[in-house]
């Protein structure tokens, strides 16, 4: 819901707007329609809009050049007042003064597909939906947050287990230019961040030394390295958190590998939680 301004300050710099703000803002709304998503977060509304953000890898920069590019004028302007584009200082002006319901986004940044489709919904069940869906994921991270907090002083195991994104080598700080066009070997690194002791354990695999599958064979068989190292091995309650990857994580042969480990008296309990997807981060 848009709200007028109230203050002075406020009314006269709204009278005061320029074609040239104008023009820039009309521009970056279309702009985060075509290359834009509605960002599926809390805040569902800044200054009476719905918040977007813009796909990852867009840089202002490049948002700037398109403007330039494609610079939409009026076309009741006679030709001898036709404006010209702002300047790139001037156009990040208008961006974080009149557009701020517009973000860029991150690199790797969580989304939610319920939650983008039930915010561009219109209708009372779709908001209701979506209340539920944030009060369940909510209740998730709360659960973690417990789990996590409570470890070091409790009487069971807590680690997250995931992969992370492949690095390539070398991995020089200034990457010449042939470098670019050259392929060399991969190091895919296998994580479990372990709540207990506040530390972690890094499985480096190499290209070529391992399977090169992320699997529940290569997933498990590390899981167990850790399981059997201390301070898992001294508790019998265990409580892991993992992605939701059906191929790595969510499948039969995980659900299979714990239960066995309750059979033969390696723990007595364990509890494998998965977060809801898209807000997992």
């Amino acid at each position: 819901r848009f709200e007028p301004p109230t203050s002075k300050r406020e009314r006269a710099s709204a009278k005061t707007v320029t074609l040239h703000t104008l023009i820039a803002k009309t521009f970056l709304d279309r702009y985060a329609l075509m290359h834009g998503r509605i960002c599926p977060s809390g805040r569902r509304f800044a200054n009476g809009h719905q918040l977007r953000a813009l796909e990852a890898g867009i840089k202002r920069k490049a948002v700037y050049q398109a403007y330039c590019k494609c610079f939409p004028v009026p076309p009741a302007i006679p030709k001898n007042e036709m404006p010209t584009p702002l300047s790139l200082t001037g156009f990040v002006t208008v961006w974080q003064r009149q557009c701020h319901h517009i973000k860029l986004g991150k690199p790797g940044q969580d989304w939610c597909d319920f939650c983008s489709t039930m915010c561009e919904s219109q209708g009372l069940h779709a908001w209701q939906s979506l209340q539920e869906h944030r009060a369940l994921a909510r209740a998730a991270r709360v659960n973690y947050m417990q789990l996590r907090d409570g470890a070091p002083d409790g009487n069971y195991f807590h680690a997250v287990f995931d992969f992370a994104e492949p690095l390539p080598l070398p991995l020089p700080l200034d990457q010449p230019g042939w470098v670019f066009y050259t392929a060399g070997l991969k190091l895919d690194i296998f994580g479990v961040s372990i709540s207990n002791t506040q530390t972690h354990i890094h499985y480096a695999l190499a290209e070529g030394h391992w399977p090169n599958t992320k699997g529940p064979d290569s997933v498990l068989s590390m899981l167990h390295d850790t399981l059997r190292r201390p301070p898992a091995r001294n508790h019998e309650r265990v409580r892991l958190h993992a992605d939701n990857c059906g191929g790595q994580n969510k499948n039969h042969y995980s659900l299979y590998y714990l239960a066995l480990r309750t059979i033969v008296g390696l723990n007595t309990d364990i509890e494998l939680h998965f977060m809801i997807a898209g807000h997992t981060k």
